[in-house]
């Protein structure tokens, strides 16, 4: 009730401002937000339609002002979407995404009107350009694999669409109970979508359930039952060649394999996924994928390989212009020439890794890099001879650290 008022009062104030300048666009755009969000605490329908009303009168005074302002129209989709007019929610969020093409919450919210609309395949269609923007978003992620079991449902027919419900109904209860840590409930839950996804022959149904199973039994360390659901739904994306699908619960054969010390086994699922995620161009995962690959290959003794790995994934963090991974892979890299005898290569990269830490201000990535070279030193300190070009290289990490 209290923040029922306090949008009341913010929506008389922004009233206050607009009848002093009709032209004050913000004012508008913050009006019609305080009324839709005062319409989602309102139980009233009347009252609650009203409100969005209000907000979409708000919205298009702001446009009125300013047409190219790509929040506005987003917000416009958004009140038209409250108020089911789906077909102009959409011509809204296409206006927003043509102002800035890289608005993925308009993807996203326009899939949601093309599934009010049953147009599953543009759902689809949307979500995807939402996850090409923006694709570690396991929101989005989420809603791609919904999406892709209603489609499957609905083509299936009529008398499977009851069903499909229930078995939708299913996984949502087992969501909750997941997100509450309620893990025997989510198991139950999960497993009776399983069973009427089997039932109805929903394939990507299947693998949606099965991909949760073993999201539960890997949050509660059960990693032999959680590589078993988790190969169930791999062998389920294979036939209907989801590669995505398939991508993913590689990664996730891969980590799991790691954890059961089977490290030849993780090595094979990672290099799949790695393939997999290139071929897709889903640069994120591809980075992670190649962080774990250089890990396991440390861990099986094969350090050129792994350099090789982390170099990699180096190059794919420049790309994406992710510092803080920057650094991690040259402090890897480091340490691996290090082992490697490449004394003045692991200098260089801890000086390079020292660097980024400096502009991110990480104070603990900057300990670990002045802890990293230290130890080098000491090592070097016991060779008989230090070539020239490595002296150099000393003295120059020497100053940039300020070590004596």
């Amino acid at each position: 009730m209290a923040r029922q008022d306090f949008y009341k009062e913010a929506i008389q104030a922004f009233e206050e401002v607009i009848k002093l300048d009709q032209l004050h666009k913000v004012a508008w755009i913050h009006c019609g937000y305080c009324a839709e969000r005062l319409a989602h605490w309102t139980r009233e329908e009347d009252r609650k339609r009203e409100l969005f009303k209000k907000s979409l009168k708000c919205y298009k005074e702001a446009i009125d002002i300013d047409q190219e302002d790509g929040d506005a129209w987003f917000n416009l989709g958004n009140a038209y979407r409250y108020l089911n007019q789906f077909e102009n929610a959409i011509k809204a969020y296409e206006t927003a995404i043509n102002i800035n093409p890289q608005d993925f919450d308009a993807y996203y919210n326009m899939s949601i009107c093309y599934e009010n609309l049953t147009n599953y395949q543009e759902a689809i269609n949307c979500i995807k350009k939402a996850l090409k923007i923006n694709p570690s978003n396991e929101r989005i992620q989420d809603r791609l694999r919904r999406l892709e079991v209603d489609k499957e449902i609905a083509e299936i027919g009529v008398e499977s669409a009851g069903k499909g419900k229930i078995a939708n109904e299913a996984i949502n209860l087992g969501i909750s109970c997941l997100n509450e840590r309620d893990y025997n409930n989510a198991i139950e839950h999960f497993k009776k979508a399983n069973e009427i996804y089997k039932e109805i022959n929903s394939l990507t149904g299947q693998a949606y359930a099965l991909r949760y199973l073993g999201l539960i039994f890997k949050n509660q360390g059960d990693w032999a039952t959680s590589l078993k659901y988790n190969q169930d739904a791999h062998e389920i994306y294979s036939q209907i060649e989801d590669r995505p699908g398939m991508a993913e619960t590689s990664h996730n054969s891969g980590f799991l394999y790691f954890q059961l010390n089977k490290i030849q086994e993780a090595i094979y699922e990672f290099q799949k996924s790695t393939k997999l995620f290139k071929e897709l161009n889903d640069i994120s995962k591809l980075s992670d994928g190649f962080a774990n690959l250089g890990l396991l290959y440390k861990k099986n003794g094969d350090l050129s390989k792994a350099v090789e790995i982390f170099k990699e994934c180096y190059e794919i963090d420049l790309e994406t212009n992710d510092k803080k991974h920057q650094a991690q892979d040259l402090q890897d890299i480091g340490l691996l020439t290090q082992e490697l005898g490449d004394y003045n290569k692991s200098l260089d990269c801890f000086q390079k890794s020292y660097e980024l830490y400096t502009e991110l201000g990480n104070q603990a990535g900057l300990e670990k890099q002045l802890e990293n070279v230290k130890d080098l030193l000491q090592v070097i300190k016991k060779e008989k001879e230090i070539a020239p070009e490595l002296r150099k290289k000393i003295n120059e990490i020497k100053r940039l650290l300020k070590i004596d």
